[in-house]
């Protein structure tokens, strides 16, 4: 590449040149005689090139200087460049080693990691192993403490039954106090330790004691064979020898309000202050609400049972014969005639289920049509109640046996009675039987899983047996009618006349009793009663 200094050189050569020409033009002009004026315009164009020339050079002086200029921003540039990419290659370097750092931090850190890892799965067996430990340790205590647990309740258990048994001694001996303080002892005892407080030593110690059991009888001593409870807290009963008496909520004696030998009372129901009394020979006795009687005769046959059914109908059955009675109009409608003698019936839901003499069982619909079905139980029924609160059927069978029918369809049986079973009835949770062996019995069904139609369950701590063992009463007679009444009192009607009337429900009994007594037992009286190895416990 040409150099400013050599184009300075160039052009001046060049100018020296056009100089010469220029002269020896202007030479040959003067000796021209014709162009002597145009070489005089020829050397004004000359000296205006020649002030050209000058400008050109000033022109590439500037121009030079302007090249040196820029070489020495260059040569910056370069400089600067060079550092730049020392900078660069020592910034490389720093990075490569802090890389390097990088790695064997990495490596160090997967190290650790590794070993952390397997610190932590150390830790975690080390765990897992204290955990198993532990759990052992806390089954061994469990087992230490339901052991424990096991003997004192059976020992308790034991002890409360023994008190029962000892309290009728005390009772009949006149220390009515101390009597009463040993039944309240004696059931706190089973109910503190989840047994079950229907043993019939101490049900019997808590109704003597808590005076709640009264007996009433019959105007002409007939067989009770049917009662019904009334809206005011009373009930109404009749007999076998024609009686119709009735008792109001305030005590006292039942009245006598309608009798005639002749008539065999099977059935009494009441409805909206009406008395339906059934007699077995075919009459029906109604008693309106101020007393008067009237009859209605049935057609020939056996009649046993009166059933409410829907609306206003109710139903009179018979061993052939099943009847719809209008209690609005007081007249009979529907008349239906059995295949085969009727045993048992009882109103379920919205229907009246029908048990028959041959072990057959049929469904009697609200429209009286009857519609064969399968028996729930394998003997011939002979009593049946439903409970509307748990959804359960109680079936009574000819041989004694109870089946209860749960709405899910499942089913078990409660044996204890040895003969026919003459009544059933529900109340407060429990199960009253009647049968011909001369025994009232009282089954506790509360805490027997799907027993009254609920999810309970009785406490492992409890034997089955236990809570199926029901009390057991016997009145004398034939307990030919059961009836619960309010909320947790039951009627017994036996074939001697006698109605006796006891609280079902073992708290209200022990409440009464330890609300009645005015002091507690002394230490020396509970050592002597109760026995030096029992705590002492106040019970009020």
């Amino acid at each position: 590449m040409i150099s400013l200094r050599e184009h300075k050189t160039y052009l001046v050569y060049g100018l020296a040149a056009v100089a010469v020409l220029v002269g020896g033009y202007l030479l040959g002009r003067l000796h021209s005689h014709e162009v002597g004026k145009d070489l005089m315009y020829e050397m004004e164009s000359l000296r205006a090139k020649e002030s050209d020339a000058a400008v050109v050079k000033r022109v590439s002086q500037q121009m030079e200087a302007i090249a040196y200029q820029q070489k020495a921003i260059s040569d910056k540039q370069r400089e600067r460049a060079e550092e730049q990419s020392q900078l660069a290659l020592e910034m490389r370097d720093r990075a490569e080693a802090e890389s390097q750092m990088a790695r064997q931090a990495e490596s160090r850190a997967v190290q650790l990691a590794h070993q952390a890892e397997a610190s932590a799965k150390e830790a975690e067996e080390q765990r897992a192993i204290a955990l198993e430990n532990q759990k052992e340790a806390e089954i061994k205590r469990d087992e230490a403490t339901f052991a424990k647990s096991v003997s004192d309740t059976l020992n308790y258990r034991s002890l409360a039954r023994a008190l029962g048994n000892s309290v009728m001694v005390q009772y009949d001996g006149g220390n009515l106090e101390v009597a009463g303080m040993l039944a309240y002892v004696s059931w706190y005892f089973l109910d503190k330790y989840k047994g079950n407080t229907y043993q019939s030593e101490v049900f019997k110690a808590l109704s003597v004691c808590s005076g709640t059991q009264k007996t009433y009888t019959m105007a002409k001593k007939g067989g009770v064979t049917a009662m019904s409870s009334l809206a005011d807290g009373g009930f109404v009963a009749v007999s076998d020898f024609g009686e119709i008496e009735k008792l109001g909520a305030n005590g006292g004696n039942p009245v006598q309000i309608y009798h005639n030998s002749s008539y065999d009372f099977r059935d009494v129901c009441v409805s909206e202050d009406y008395i339906y009394a059934l007699s077995v020979q075919g009459l029906l006795c109604v008693v309106g609400p101020d007393g008067r009687v009237s009859t209605v005769t049935l057609p020939q046959d056996n009649y046993i049972r009166l059933l409410p059914m829907e609306g206003n109908m109710l139903l009179i059955a018979g061993r052939r014969t099943c009847i719809g009675y209008d209690r609005n109009l007081h007249q009979l409608t529907s008349q239906i005639r059995l295949d085969c003698d009727l045993s048992a019936a009882v109103a379920c839901e919205d229907k009246t289920l029908l048990f028959f003499s041959d072990g057959t069982c049929a469904d009697l619909n609200r429209d009286f049509q009857i519609i064969p079905s399968e028996s729930p139980a394998d003997k011939v029924v002979t009593a049946a109640v439903y409970d509307d609160k748990s959804s359960t059927l109680y079936i009574g069978c000819i041989n004694g046996d109870i089946r209860i029918v749960r709405k899910n369809g499942s089913s078990d049986v409660l044996y204890g009675h040895v003969s026919r079973i003459l009544s059933l009835a529900c109340v407060d949770g429990l199960l009253v039987s009647g049968s011909y062996d001369r025994s009232t019995m009282i089954w506790n069904l509360r805490k027997i899983r799907g027993m009254n139609g609920d999810d309970s369950e009785y406490d492992k701590e409890t034997t089955i047996t236990e809570w199926l063992t029901p009390v057991e009463y016997s009145f004398g007679g034939w307990p030919m009618s059961i009836c619960g009444m309010g909320d947790s009192e039951v009627l017994v009607g036996s074939s001697n006349g006698q109605i006796v009337l006891f609280e079902a429900s073992d708290w209200k009994m022990a409440s009464k009793i330890i609300g009645g007594v005015s002091r507690d037992f002394t230490e020396e009286e509970w050592n002597a009663y109760v026995g030096s190895s029992i705590p002492y416990e106040k019970l009020k």
